[in-house]
């Protein structure tokens, strides 16, 4: 549980100077105390550096103590600034963390800049970090930029100390899309509004003293800098944007834009990070520090060739309807190498990545191009699979289709890993001779050309299987390639905000479709599996009954699942004696037995005359001469 303690590390006399002013109302308003932190560095310690002058905290302590605020003065020692100050923090439990930063924000250099970031990225409670000029005017008019969420809110708290202490004023902005329409406007205003409302029951503070405000602008940054100008406010307050593992940034993109180009201070604003984000950022980060460095123009050749590959133009219609019948005549032939050949050909699989790099990139024009292309290509194979089934007489359902109608959780886990190598072959061409590898890996064509084959036979449950399984090649394909491309630094172009709509909502499409798929696919393991075990007990029943009769031999077993739970046996018996009625009811009855269900049992038998050894004619007759 927090203390009533805010920390502010002490880094130089301006600095404690500038935040001091902020501090002291949130302060007063919360009845916490200060904690002044001054770092010393072992490196300079070691060095020989002369002892600092530290004059200048006392009168800071004894500034803030003259205005009712308890303060003390915390003197610690570390190798890095960010290492003390989160040792402070898991000690004092602090309630708010207030930090300045004057050097660029996405800018860093040295391991103690990477250490701090590190720790602005997951901070362990509350942070405000603050961005200006020195001898900034006291904040009157403060603009707070709203987003939602928790951040928000936040800053809402701290203005309204400030607000309270300098008898300002605050106004909550939100920008909205340039084409929204009135009706847009109206209904963010009166959500903004009725949040307001809300916040200020629950605290106790005037809603009058808030002033909500909706402008319309194609990007947000530039609306909270233009309102910020126009209105000319003292202070500008935003929360941190809540990007996830997918936020490449410290705070975000519109955050940092507006803290370094703002001409008034700027207080960015961050609640802690749940446990479980906290452990998936940091596992987001390894990964990036382990992914190689891909340049600008690697990025754009790659992009050029995906997008190149994802047209349907003559050669993919060609290749396509070549792959598809080479996979179909493969299928019906019961041929796994004619099936992998056709594997080797498809140009399916560059459509699909393609996907994944259009949700990534916010490309909505590749996305379009990557859709109609994939569709065109699933209605040329099940069209040509299908047509082929219905001219080719004697065509049955084979070995080689009924692999491809009960994909598995194994099916998943082998797509997701071709969709990530197939991603990172495209962008590196050293390892590009590797593709073909990865198309027979996954295959896209073979489960198409079953579907057409199955729907020309009249299996249903074949095709249906058959099209779950390609499902899962395209789901996983495309999440797991835009994955790999996200880790090797693609991303939607900043400041446009259409393409950061379309990277969020295409990749909570992926990942629920990816969701469902595992769900029905965990299913179809799940059934498979329990068929697969009666199926063993049934054969090992009926091995053991057959054994007690010698004149019966077990020529074929099939078994099928009906429904209402019945499990359906049909056998073939060769023997050369009758079986009884009596003799089928206890083999039935054992199989109910061993399985505790529901058994139909069919028997058919082969009738069978066994005669002894007979030697030809010319054999006999000379034994008889003999």
């Amino acid at each position: 549980m927090s203390s009533n303690i805010i920390l502010l590390p002490a880094a130089s006399d301006s600095q404690v100077g500038n935040l001091l002013p902020l501090v002291i109302p949130i302060a007063l308003a919360r009845q916490a105390k200060v904690a002044l932190l001054h770092v010393s560095l072992a490196t300079r310690q070691r060095s020989g550096a002369l002892s600092e002058d530290l004059s200048w905290l006392d009168e800071h302590a004894d500034q803030a103590r003259g205005e009712g605020v308890p303060v003390e003065i915390l003197h610690r020692e570390g190798h890095n600034t960010a290492g003390v100050i989160r040792e402070t923090i898991a000690a004092l439990e602090p309630l708010l963390l207030v930090l300045s930063w004057s050097r660029p924000i996405g800018r860093l250099s040295d391991d103690n800049d990477l250490t701090l970031r590190d720790l602005l990225l997951d901070v362990p409670c509350d942070l405000v970090v603050w961005r200006g000029n020195d001898h900034a005017p006291a904040p009157k008019r403060i603009l707070i930029s709203s987003a939602g969420g928790p951040n928000t809110w936040l800053a809402v708290g701290l203005a309204d100390s400030l607000s309270t202490a300098y008898d300002g004023e605050i106004t909550l902005l939100s920008v909205v899309s340039d084409t929204a329409d009135n009706e847009k406007v109206r209904q963010t205003h009166d959500s903004l509004k009725a949040q307001v409302i809300e916040y200020s029951e629950k605290n106790g503070g005037e809603v009058d003293d808030i002033r909500v405000q909706v402008i319309r602008h194609r990007s947000a940054t530039e609306g909270i800098l233009g309102e910020c100008t126009l209105a000319d406010y003292d202070l500008v307050m935003i929360g941190a944007s809540q990007g996830g593992v997918l936020n490449r940034f410290i705070f975000g993109e519109v955050p940092e834009r507006v803290a370094r180009q703002a001409g008034v201070p700027v207080l960015i604003i961050k609640r802690p990070l749940s446990r479980p984000v906290s452990l998936a950022r940091r596992f987001w980060d390894r990964l990036q520090e382990q992914a190689p460095v891909i340049s600008e123009a690697e990025k754009i050749e790659a992009y050029r060739t995906i997008r190149r590959s994802a047209r349907a133009d003559t050669d993919f219609y060609t290749m396509t309807a070549l792959s598809t019948a080479i996979a179909a005549l493969g299928l019906m032939l019961d041929s796994p190498a004619v099936v992998i050949g056709a594997m080797l050909v498809a140009p399916l699989m560059s459509a699909i990545v393609a996907l994944g790099l259009a949700v990534v990139q916010g490309d909505a024009k590749l996305l379009g191009l990557a859709v109609k292309t994939t569709a065109r290509g699933v209605v040329v194979s099940v069209g040509i699979a299908l047509l082929m089934g219905l001219l080719i007489p004697g065509s049955t359902i084979t070995a080689e289709m009924h692999s491809r109608a009960t994909p598995s959780l194994l099916d998943l886990a082998v797509a997701l890993a071709s969709g990530a190598a197939g991603a990172y072959a495209l962008c590196r061409k050293d390892v590009s001779t590797s593709l073909p590898g990865v198309a027979i890996a996954v295959a896209l064509v073979p489960p198409l050309a079953t579907v057409g084959l199955a729907l020309s036979a009249g299996a249903w449950s074949i095709a249906a299987g058959a099209g779950l399984l390609f499902l899962t090649n395209l789901v996983a394909i495309a999440a797991m390639g835009g994955f790999v491309f996200l880790l090797l630094g693609f991303q939607p172009e900043p400041g446009r905000r259409d393409r950061m709509r379309l990277f969020t909502r295409g990749w909570r499409s992926l990942i629920l479709l990816l969701v469902v798929v595992s769900l029905l696919l965990a299913w179809f393991t799940l059934r498979t599996s329990a068929e697969a075990e009666i199926e063993q007990a049934v054969r090992t029943a009926l091995q053991t009954a057959f054994s007690q009769y010698p004149d019966a031999t077990l020529r074929s077993i099939s078994i099928e699942l009906g429904d209402e739970d019945v499990v359906r046996v049909a056998i073939e018996v060769e023997t050369t004696h009758e079986l009884s009625e009596t003799q089928g009811l206890a083999l039935q009855q054992q199989l109910i037995s061993t399985l505790n269900r529901t058994v139909a049992l069919t028997i058919k038998l082969i009738p069978t005359i066994e005669l002894p050894a007979l030697a030809p004619p010319s054999a006999r007759l000379g034994l008889l001469w003999g």
